[in-house]
């Protein structure tokens, strides 16, 4: 039994060797913090091959409602895009998203799990108008995520953008449709007081594109969410609150029209503090924060929109105007128990509200950030756990074939009564054993590994992996005791899909 302390040392070094490449990948990664995607001169449909954007489905039917998608397990979208009903989310509607293939060449459908209201939400004024729905729940731990852009004085441009299927069933994706606006203009304050007293919150434009859907009628529509230009790249910033048009009563009859833009940065302690998780964020500088507080709430606005105008929100291909939804909607409610054979749901998660942290990049590249699927290299903790268990294994059934290989040898050996073959016989299975190094093998140096160019996007790093950038910039945020979670929306574990 003497040798089964080579083959432990052996598998040790084994696990180190892994362990070691891990964080060699992990700490290369974040030393690059960027991937390759720039924005240059005739910004194209192209610029968005990175960034992971998705619609809301509604009952087998896609929406005009854009995703600020988050991550692979949650998304920001308009309140006014869910259907209520005597006051609570519709439990007849089945939400779905949708994600398009950007990034890793992978499209994918979730059935909607749970969904958040915002407590603040108005949707007389649309004043906060931001739900937050959670899907893939019970999956795992996040493979990929969207940074979110903060700090407007340090964008250069707002890029829009319009996604969709041309065909819902296949989910086959059509091309984006981009454009670039300059800066919001005088008319955006003079039709929504509820801009002119928020102008930090949103963005504005007067843009429209052809709609999709056969139920307008060639009427054009508002792009779906925005992206800022930051050090020349794209990160993604907002989504479509609502409109407000003069003239007419719909976006097939105005004169003149203007949308408004929810952004992100403003509702990302809202979101982390709901799913106790870390959030990812790009600013163009050192310094700027997120906004802090999760209770954050818009200034009321100090007058009604003026009466000719018309608030016009929710599902655009739907025709929806104005709002259907009562004065007073509570930000949580059940979902519905509808079925679907493209999602496989997990246990929903606590309903607890978590201290949590968002973390920053900051680096100096010009690239922008894009989530990276951790399923296409390095290895997981999970992996790591599952080598050491393999080779706790292996060792104990080296151990035994040791064991009885030389009582075999042994026992030859006596009955050719040559004594002293039984030392050779242990030297030599010694030998080929080996020892605890691998041959032709070298250790990389610490010098080596910083200094490593890494030309691959940044790994979604887990949770409780995040790269040393983050804890130079995370921040803890305690929720406070006047922000009600009570009536989380939660689809019990024994719902089956």
């Amino acid at each position: 039994m003497a040798p089964a302390p080579l083959a432990t040392k052996l598998c040790i070094v084994l696990l180190l060797a892994l362990v070691l490449a891990h964080s060699v990948r992990h700490a290369t990664a974040s030393s690059t913090d960027q991937a390759r995607l720039a924005v240059r001169a005739g910004l194209s449909a192209s610029n968005l091959s990175k960034i992971k954007g998705g619609i809301l489905v509604k009952n087998g039917k896609q929406t005009s409602c854009g995703l600020g998608l988050l991550d692979n397990q949650a998304s920001l979208l308009s309140a006014d895009c869910l259907d209520y009903k005597d006051g609570v989310v519709d439990q007849s509607t089945l939400y779905e998203v949708y994600i398009d293939a950007a990034y890793n060449d992978v499209t994918s459908r979730a059935v909607v799990q749970n969904i958040t209201v915002h407590p603040k939400f108005d949707p007389s004024t649309k004043a906060n108008n931001v739900a937050l729905v959670q899907f893939n729940i019970g999956t795992g731990n996040v493979t990929w995520y969207n940074y979110n852009a903060i700090g407007r004085n340090s964008w250069t441009k707002i890029v829009y953008s319009q996604r969709y299927v041309s065909d819902v069933n296949s989910m086959t994706w059509a091309t984006p449709q981009v454009i670039m606006q300059s800066p919001s203009d005088s008319v955006c304050g003079d039709l929504s007081p509820l801009y002119q007293s928020n102008p930090q919150v949103f963005t504005c434009n007067s843009i429209n594109v052809a709609s999709p859907s056969t139920d307008m009628n060639g009427c054009n529509v508002p792009y779906q969410v925005a992206y800022a230009v930051i050090d020349q790249g794209l990160y993604q910033a907002g989504f479509l609150s609502h409109s407000v048009v003069q003239g007419g009563s719909n976006m097939c009859n105005y004169t003149t029209q203007r949308s408004y833009y929810t952004m992100i940065d403003d509702y990302m302690m809202f979101a982390s503090n709901v799913l106790g998780r870390t959030l990812y964020y790009y600013r163009g500088d050192n310094t700027t924060l997120p906004q802090p507080d999760p209770n954050f709430a818009m200034s009321n606005p100090s007058a009604a929109v003026p009466s000719n105008a018309t608030v016009v929100g929710g599902d655009y291909y739907a025709r929806q105007t104005g709002s259907n939804h009562e004065t007073q909607i509570p930000s949580h409610s059940p979902l519905p128990t509808s079925t679907s054979s493209s999602s496989t749901p997990g246990s929903s998660t606590s309903t607890d509200v978590f201290s949590t942290s968002v973390s920053s990049n900051t680096a100096s590249s010009l690239d922008p950030v894009a989530p990276e699927d951790t399923s296409s290299g390095g290895l997981s903790k999970t992996g790591i756990i599952i080598v050491a268990a393999s080779c706790s294994a292996g060792v104990v059934l080296a151990a035994l074939l040791l064991f009885f290989i030389i009582k075999r040898r042994r026992a030859k050996q006596r009955r050719k009564r040559v004594p002293l073959k039984d030392a050779s016989a242990q030297l030599i299975l010694a030998s080929d054993l080996g020892g605890a190094f691998v041959p032709g093998h070298e250790q990389a140096s610490a010098d080596i590994v910083e200094s490593t160019t890494y030309y691959q996007p940044p790994p979604a790093y887990p949770i409780d992996e995040r790269p040393p950038f983050a804890a130079t910039h995370a921040r803890t945020v305690s929720v406070q005791d006047d922000f009600d979670y009570s009536n989380h929306i939660h689809i019990p574990r024994d719902v089956k899909f």
